[in-house]
């Protein structure tokens, strides 16, 4: 439709056309993907570039493994739960999973929701990487895939390193022991817990934890020497045919741009997108509303984490390539390693969500070479009332 009839600025908008061909063009990314909605109408839905090392070209519905833009869906499904009476948010964890160590015994739901339960991230130490590697016995023990496996792997010896709501360190081992819980509450896999209560509700067709041969046949696929690419790169040296197959709920979940935006409506309604209900108001408040006030961010050394359930909540000290410096405070975003990049903008009714194939990433996962916090920053400016 015509972006003035939804308030935006024609002009504004086919800059943020021309900042895709330009980073297409310029080398910066082979392909790349975006759709943007404001008062839920399409504004701007475009690919550039190709989706493989064949060149088949990247179309508006290419799928993306979306890596940990799978936590914010992980925690739609958790907070559904919540509002059934069965997860209690200040609840002890151990309630549901009693394998948990003495010292862990006061972590809540709540902590890690928030990333705040002062264990180690084995992400960042190493161990993960070793436990996936060798995924030994005592792993596969647990009985889910080599992924899950090796994140709660770590938990019988899992270490508390500061009182639990002190600090955020960003642990995927905290989405690990969500998704474990949903596992053991419903008897289901999260993949089906998240198809039931979200994806056939919302019209999610393209959004899975199971990669299917329509899903497989528009799946991008970056090549060796890119970010998310070889075995040596992706998810510690196990590749991405084992990511694909994953129950992951820090990672798992395969997607589209257009589908992201979808589940970002869905957040703008509070809950409910085109008549369908599936989550509450007080969910969708709790997920979008700083949880943890005052609380530094220990990885990235912030003073002000500001997270809420599943979220990134914006303040105003921002993460670098991680959201643009002109999306307002109070918007909320989730990025994926290897270019996904999404947010939520309350005050001006935007969804937008920008998917791209990186090529270069930090050890953090930081975007270095992504256009996304730019492209948010175009579509911003762009707003005229």
């Amino acid at each position: 439709m015509d972006p003035a009839e939804v308030g935006f600025d024609p002009a504004r908008i086919a800059r943020a056309r021309d900042l895709m061909r330009v980073q297409v063009e310029s080398g910066r990314s082979p392909g790349l993907a975006a759709v943007v909605t404001r008062h839920g109408q399409v504004v701007l839905a475009e690919a550039f570039g190709v989706r493989n090392l064949a060149g088949d070209p990247m179309e508006v519905d290419s799928v993306f493994p979306i890596a940990s833009g799978t936590k914010p869906i992980t925690a739609a499904v958790v907070m559904s739960l919540v509002e059934d009476g069965e997860i209690g948010l200040n609840q002890r964890v151990v309630d549901y999973l009693p394998e948990l160590p003495e010292t862990l015994r006061g972590v809540l739901v709540h902590h890690l929701l928030t990333h705040t339960g002062g264990f180690e991230a084995p992400t960042w130490t190493g161990r993960l990487r070793t436990r996936m590697l060798e995924h030994d016995e005592e792993d596969a023990a647990w009985g889910r895939d080599r992924i899950v496996n090796g994140y709660l792997g770590c938990i019988p010896d899992l270490a508390l390193a500061a009182p639990p709501g002190t600090g955020m360190l960003y642990a995927s081992l905290s989405y690990e022991m969500l998704g474990e819980i949903v596992r053991r509450l419903t008897g289901q896999t999260l993949g089906e817990v998240m198809r039931v209560r979200l994806f056939e509700p919302l019209g999610m067709h393209d959004t899975s934890m199971v990669v299917d041969e329509t899903l497989r046949q528009r799946l991008i696929e970056p090549w060796d020497g890119l970010p998310m690419a070889s075995t040596t790169q992706t998810m510690f040296g196990i590749g991405m045919d084992v990511l694909l197959a994953s129950d992951s709920a820090g990672a798992g979940l395969v997607s589209t741009a257009a589908d992201n935006v979808t589940f970002s409506r869905m957040i703008l309604g509070g809950g409910a997108l085109d008549g369908v209900r599936v989550l509450s108001e007080a969910s969708v408040r709790a997920m979008t509303t700083n949880q943890i006030p005052g609380v530094p961010d220990v990885l990235f050394g912030h003073k002000e984490a500001s997270w809420g359930y599943g979220f990134s909540v914006v303040c105003e000290e921002r993460w670098p390539y991680f959201g643009g410096g002109l999306v307002p405070p109070g918007s909320v975003t989730h990025n994926g390693a290897g270019g996904v990049d999404h947010w939520i903008d309350f005050e001006h009714q935007i969804a937008g969500a920008f998917f791209e194939i990186v090529t270069e990433m930090s050890p953090q996962f930081e975007p270095v070479s992504g256009a996304g916090h730019r492209f948010q920053d175009v579509i911003t400016a762009a707003v005229i009332d």
